[in-house]
């Protein structure tokens, strides 16, 4: 076995990071200067053998990250097996939000690393990728920041390390990248689009910083068709109804059980989530209450911090399960824009809240509860938001 004296060891090191930030920062004047110096030193007299064999490694078919860059082995399909090549990449949940359009770049291995700090860092060039002048034309497409756990090959959430940060050409990304507070599922990718200087085929670097991380990660950029809360609160106004008469008889089925003591009930007309009057009556098709919250409300909240629960009673409430409720939507038509509330009689019928029925609304905590009581109908308008959402 052959021995490396101690400086040429430390000058073949020296070289493998100089070749290593050259390509962090995808500096490709810096790479031409490496090579012709390392050309030089072959050509001359004092040639070492590690300068030479640094030569014959790094600079073969003039692709000197090789040697000091293994996500270009693993992008160039070698982990293929595992689900992920050059024209795959890791698997992200659904969402309605946006839609995954054009890969930008490779995807870049984030190495484990349990005491200290590693930069990686992604090109992103009009020229080196054409799908991105659909940016400068429609505002509809952005270059948002994904991030997974390497070692589950299912669709899933989005995970940053616990400690990273992003940087656009040197200036700070400020994004949330953990998500809410014991949340899973709730982290969003990051849009970096407005940091980016796209006209005129400028050359941006777009920086992953991480630290203390005791598994590996997969990085990688994507250009994005986003949908707004908006745009979607009019796919659910077009899209499931709950039935009027469906409601009404789920109201008088509950008012025959014997088991349930039924009187009338205050229904709010308020969003639990703004608090402001509904303008589209919406709940899951998995609920069973008839109160109700507004459709652009509960998609602007999902957009901030995905979980798709169920404001009133905390069931799964996925996108494709919303529905208009046309009982309340009924309701609503045929009252003052400044009513907050009305009164639901057992057999379905409704009327304008009276000073006694706003007694009974306050002092009805005593009722005996049940998960499908109609209690969860009145909606507190001063309710606390619960302190688990707290972002991190």
């Amino acid at each position: 076995m052959t021995s490396i004296p101690r400086h040429e060891l430390q000058a073949l090191v020296k070289l493998v990071n100089t070749i290593q930030d050259a390509y962090n920062c995808d500096d490709s004047t810096r790479f031409t200067q490496i090579q012709r110096s390392i050309e030089t030193t072959k050509n001359g007299p004092n040639t070492s053998p590690s300068a030479q064999k640094a030569a014959r490694i790094g600079l073969a078919n003039n692709r000197p990250m090789e040697m000091v860059h293994p996500e270009a082995y693993w992008n160039r399909g070698a982990n293929t097996a595992h689900g992920f090549g050059v024209s795959g990449g890791p698997r992200f949940k659904d969402t309605p939000f946006y839609s995954l359009q054009t890969r930008i770049g490779d995807v870049r291995v984030c190495e484990t690393m349990s005491q200290h700090r590693n930069m990686i860092s992604i090109p992103v060039k009009v020229s080196d990728h054409p799908a991105l002048s659909k940016i400068l034309e429609d505002k509809k497409y952005r270059i948002m920041v994904f991030c997974a756990d390497a070692n589950n090959n299912e669709p899933q959430n989005i995970t940053f390390p616990h400690q990273s940060e992003i940087k656009v050409n040197g200036n700070d990304v400020k994004a949330n990248l953990r998500g809410l507070k014991n949340k899973p599922g709730s982290t969003r990718p990051v849009d970096v689009t407005d940091y980016l200087r796209l006209k005129n085929d400028n050359r941006n670097a777009v920086e992953f910083t991480y630290a203390l991380t005791q598994k590996k990660y997969y990085l990688v950029l994507w250009m994005c068709k986003v949908t707004s809360p908006q745009e979607l609160a009019e796919k659910v106004k077009s899209g499931n109804k709950i039935p009027k008469h469906a409601v009404i008889q789920e109201i008088s089925k509950k008012a025959a059980d014997i088991d349930i003591v039924t009187t009338s009930q205050v229904l709010s007309l308020k969003c639990p989530i703004s608090y402001m009057r509904l303008a589209t009556p919406c709940r899951s098709t998995s609920c069973t209450h008839i109160q109700c919250f507004d459709a652009t409300s509960f998609l602007q909240l999902q957009e901030q911090g995905p979980q798709w629960l169920c404001p009133i009673c905390n069931r799964s409430s996925p996108f494709d399960q919303l529905a208009v409720d046309e009982y309340v939507k009924e309701i609503l038509a045929n009252t003052d824009e400044d009513l907050e509330q009305v009164t639901i009689e057992p057999d379905g019928k409704w009327r304008v809240v009276s000073p006694q029925d706003d007694q009974l609304a306050n002092g009805g905590k005593g009722a005996v509860h049940d998960d499908d009581d109609d209690d969860e109908f009145i909606i507190s308008e001063h309710g606390d938001p619960d302190d688990d959402d707290n972002v991190a």
